[in-house]
C-alpha cells in the first residue's frame, strides 16, 4: 500500500508540473501576441541586415517568421505576403534610424543607394486576396524618393498620404522634417503603421472619400499618394474611375497653394476622361509636370506595369500652362553588393536632375493654422463635455443652425458644410444651392368651397427656375386651407435637376421641407444601448446623452413621384457629405425603380446595393452608397436566434 500511495503521489506531482509548464508555453504566448508586434519584430531583424548591406535569403526569413509567429506558413501562422510587408517595414525602420543623412548626397548617389537596398530584398512573387482586391502595390524606394523630391517639402509642411500602405512615402517625407498624417484602409496595414509611427495620426478610411472623413481642422499643405488604379472596396469588378475619386478627394482636402504629387497608372494624364472627372469644375489646378515611368521600376514587386508621376499645384494660373513631359526609364548601374560587382536597374540620375530642375517653386503659403492631433486619447466623458460646450440653445438651433457636431457618428447626419468644403459627387455638374422666394402666409384661412378637392401647388415657396409638375396634382379642400410653415433650408443639387425639370417644383418642395426638418433636432436627451435597440430619456448632464434629429413624413399619393422625391432627398445629403443612406421599400423587386430614379438625377446604378447580397449578421463595411432593403428583410432573424427577435 505504501508503494502504491507513493506512486500516486508522484503521478500527481508530474501532472501539476505539466500544468505549471503549460502556463509558460512560449508558442502559446507568441500566438497570442498581436499580428503587428510579430511582424515588426521580423522587420527589425531585416532592417539590421539591410544596414549591414547583406542580401536577404528566403530560408533565413522563414526561420525568423516561424519564431516570431509561433508556427510555419504551412500551418497558416503567416504568409509570404506578410514577409513582403515586413521587408517594406524594415525600410521604414531603417529610414527612421538614419534620419535625414539617409537621403543626403548627390542624386546619383542616393538613387544607387536605394537601388542597392531594393535588390537586397526578396522579389515579391505571391499575392493575398486582400492585396489583389485593394491593388496593394507599394511604392518602389527610388520612385518614392523622386516623389518626395518633387514635393519640395519644408519642415513647416503637413504631409498627407491617403493610401499609406506600409508608410514608405510618409517616412521619406518625415525624414525631410515634415509632420505626416497617414490613412490606410487595410486593417492589417493600419496596425503596422501605428507600430511604425508611434504618436502619429493614422486613420483607416476609404481614401476615395478622404476629404469627407478627415477632421475639419486638418489641412495638409502637401499630398503624396500612390492610390489603387482601378479598385474600390466592396466592388467586385474593375472601377475605371476609382483613381479619379482618390485624386479628386485628396486634391479638395489640399490647402490652397499646396502641392499634390501623384503616382498613378500611365494612362492617367491631362486630356483623358478619367483626368477630367478628377478635376471637373475645379479652377485652381496647375499641372507642373507629368512623367512616364518604366514598368521595370516595379520588377521587385512582381509586376512590370507602367506608371506615371504627376505634380499638380493648387493655384489659379493666369493663363493655361502646358505641363512638361518626361520619360523615366530604368537603366543598368554598376554597384557592389556584399563585395561583388553587380548591375542593378535604377533611374538615370541626369534625367532625374533635369526633371527636378524643370519644376516651378511652390507657392508661398501661410503656416498651417492647425497641426494634426498627435495621437492622444480622448475619454468618453471628455468627448461628452466637449460636445456640450459646442451646443447652442435649442431655440437658437431651430432658427439658425444644427447641433450636428454634438451628435455621435451613427446618427448619419454630419455638420452642414460651406460650399467650398462640400463633398465631390459623381455627378456631371457642380452642385449649387437651390434658391427660392418665401411667400407670406395669408392671415386668414381660405374658406372652404363647394368642391372637395383643390389643384395642388406650392403655397409658401416659389423656386427659381423650377418647372411645374408634368401632371395635375390635387389635395383635399380641408388640407389646402392649412398653410405650411416657413422654411429657410436650401438643398444642394446639380443645376440640371432644376433647369431640366428632373425634379418638378412640387418634388423640389418636398426636398426643401425634408432638409428643413433634418437640419434641426428634437427636444430632450436620450441614452442609446450598445445594441441600438433600447432608448431611454436622460438629462443633458449625462456624458453619454445624445440628441436625435427631426424626421419628415412623405404622404403624397400616386402620380407625385415619391421614388424621385426620395432620390432627391438622398442626393441633397450626398452633395453635403452624407454619402450613406438606407432605402426601405415594400418589395425587393422595386430596387430597379429606385435605381431608375437615382440614375435619372445623375447617379450611378452601382451606388445602390441590395441588403440581400449580405448574409444575416454579416458586417456591412460600405464607405458610401445606398443600401436597399425591405420591411420583410428587417423582420428577419439570425439563424439560431429567437424568431421573435428582430434583426434590424
Amino acid at each position: 500500500m505504501k508503494v502504491l500511495f507513493a506512486f500516486l503521489l508522484r503521478v500527481r506531482d508530474e501532472q501539476i508540473m505539466e500544468q505549471q509548464l503549460s502556463l509558460f508555453d512560449t508558442s502559446a504566448v507568441i500566438k497570442a501576441r498581436p499580428y503587428e508586434v510579430n511582424l515588426v519584430e521580423v522587420a527589425q531583424k531585416i532592417s539590421e541586415r539591410f544596414w549591414a548591406s547583406r542580401k536577404l535569403h528566403a530560408n533565413q526569413v522563414r526561420t525568423w517568421m516561424h519564431t516570431a509567429f509561433g508556427g510555419s506558413d504551412a500551418e497558416g501562422s503567416w504568409s509570404w505576403k506578410d514577409v513582403y510587408e515586413a521587408q517594406e517595414a524594415a525600410f521604414v525602420l531603417l529610414c527612421a534610424k538614419l534620419g535625414k543623412t539617409f537621403l543626403q548626397g548627390s542624386t546619383a548617389d542616393v538613387l544607387n543607394k536605394l537601388a542597392v537596398l531594393k535588390n537586397l530584398g526578396l522579389t515579391q512573387t505571391k499575392r493575398s486576396e486582400e492585396s489583389i482586391a485593394l491593388q496593394q502595390f507599394s511604392t518602389p524606394f527610388e520612385l518614392g524618393y523622386l516623389a518626395i523630391k518633387c514635393a519640395q517639402i519644408e519642415p513647416t509642411d503637413v504631409v498627407l498620404e491617403p493610401s499609406a500602405g506600409t508608410g514608405i512615402l510618409a517616412r521619406l517625407a518625415e525624414v525631410q522634417g515634415a509632420t505626416v498624417v497617414l490613412n490606410e484602409l487595410s486593417k492589417h496595414r493600419t496596425a503596422i503603421l501605428r507600430k511604425l509611427f508611434p504618436g502619429r495620426t493614422v486613420y483607416s478610411f476609404n481614401a476615395e472619400q478622404i476629404n469627407d472623413y478627415l477632421p475639419g481642422g486638418l489641412c495638409p499643405t502637401v499630398v503624396v499618394m500612390n492610390p489603387p488604379f482601378s479598385a474600390s472596396p466592396n466592388i467586385d469588378r474593375r472601377n475605371s474611375f476609382a483613381l479619379s475619386n482618390h485624386v479628386r478627394s485628396a486634391f479638395q482636402r489640399l490647402a490652397p497653394g499646396g502641392r499634390l504629387v501623384l503616382i498613378s497608372a500611365h494612362w492617367f494624364y491631362p486630356g483623358r476622361k478619367e483626368w477630367q472627372e478628377a478635376f471637373r469644375g475645379l479652377t485652381d489646378v496647375r499641372v507642373c509636370l507629368t512623367a512616364w515611368v518604366d514598368g521595370r521600376a516595379y520588377a521587385k514587386h512582381g509586376t512590370s506595369m507602367e506608371t506615371r508621376l504627376t505634380v499638380v499645384d493648387k493655384i489659379v494660373s493666369p493663363e493655361e500652362v502646358k505641363p512638361t513631359h518626361f520619360n523615366l526609364e530604368q537603366k543598368l548601374a554598376a554597384v557592389r553588393i556584399e563585395g561583388k560587382a553587380t548591375q542593378v536597374r535604377s533611374f538615370n540620375a541626369h534625367e532625374v536632375e533635369r526633371l527636378l530642375a524643370s519644376l516651378p517653386a511652390r507657392a508661398v503659403q501661410e503656416p498651417p493654422p492647425v497641426k494634426p492631433h498627435q495621437g492622444s486619447k480622448v475619454t468618453k466623458r471628455q468627448k461628452a463635455k466637449d460636445r456640450r460646450n459646442k451646443q447652442t440653445p435649442l431655440k437658437e438651433d431651430r432658427l439658425q443652425q444644427s447641433l450636428t457636431e454634438s451628435l455621435p457618428l451613427w446618427t448619419g447626419i454630419s455638420a452642414l458644410q460651406s460650399e467650398k468644403d462640400r463633398t465631390p459627387t459623381e455627378f456631371t455638374q457642380r452642385p449649387v444651392p437651390v434658391t427660392y422666394d418665401l411667400r407670406e402666409a395669408e392671415e386668414e384661412a381660405k374658406p372652404l368651397g363647394e368642391t372637395l378637392y383643390e389643384v395642388y401647388q406650392p403655397q409658401r415657396i416659389a423656386i427659381h427656375g423650377a418647372l411645374p409638375h408634368p401632371t395635375t396634382l390635387c389635395e383635399s379642400a380641408a388640407l389646402s386651407s392649412v398653410k405650411p410653415p416657413a422654411v429657410s433650408y436650401q438643398p444642394t443639387l446639380p443645376p440640371s435637376v432644376v433647369e431640366k425639370g428632373l425634379l418638378s417644383e412640387v418634388q423640389l418642395e418636398s426636398v426643401i421641407y425634408a432638409g428643413e426638418a433634418h437640419s434641426h433636432l428634437l427636444r430632450g436627451f436620450y441614452l442609446v444601448s450598445e445594441t441600438f435597440d433600447k432608448v431611454e430619456v436622460t438629462s443633458s448632464e449625462n456624458p453619454d446623452a445624445v440628441l436625435f434629429r427631426r424626421g419628415w413624413f412623405l404622404g403624397d399619393g400616386t402620380g407625385t413621384g415619391k421614388g424621385r422625391q426620395v432620390a432627391g432627398v438622398i442626393l441633397d445629403n450626398w452633395n453635403n457629405g452624407r454619402t450613406k443612406a438606407l432605402w426601405i421599400s415594400k418589395s425587393d423587386k422595386l430596387i430597379e425603380d429606385a435605381r431608375r430614379d437615382w440614375i435619372a438625377l445623375g447617379g450611378k446604378d452601382t451606388d445602390i446595393l441590395s441588403l440581400s447580397r449580405y448574409k444575416l449578421g454579416e458586417e456591412i463595411v460600405l464607405s458610401q452608397g445606398i443600401l436597399f432593403t425591405t420591411y420583410a428583410t428587417l423582420r428577419g432573424s439570425k439563424p439560431g436566434k429567437n424568431p421573435d427577435c428582430s434583426n434590424s
